[in-house]
């Protein structure tokens, strides 16, 4: 995989979400990347089937906490995803500052 486009960085506050429930885990800093399959990094969005958003942040942690969402295209437009449950403003704003276009549907589900 290989990076791609610019990359995101944005500090707000963090929930972590399961089918029960959603918890705040705190204030973080943020950045989001995007990586594509090797070979597709030169190649215009409506040619990638297929990216991961690495998402890297810190909630006071030794360490940093990774989330990883797969992206399907088909011709430029998001048709699925994967690795988290929606898809929140920010992983839209990437998206789209990159070139791939989010269609209605999975804007505020």
């Amino acid at each position: 995989m290989k990076a791609y486009g610019t990359t995101h960085e944005f500090t707000k506050e963090l929930v972590r979400e399961t089918s029960f429930s959603s918890t705040s885990i705190g204030v973080s800093e943020s950045t989001m990347e995007i990586f594509v399959r090797d070979g597709d990094e030169d190649k215009r969005p409506r040619a990638i089937g297929y990216c991961s958003i690495e998402w890297v942040y810190n909630i006071g942690t030794p360490r940093e906490d990774a989330v990883h969402v797969g992206c399907w295209f088909e011709k430029g437009r998001l048709s699925d995803y994967d690795g988290v449950f929606d898809l929140n403003s920010d992983l839209i704003k990437i998206l789209n500052k990159n070139g791939f276009v989010v269609p209605r549907e999975f804007r505020n589900r």
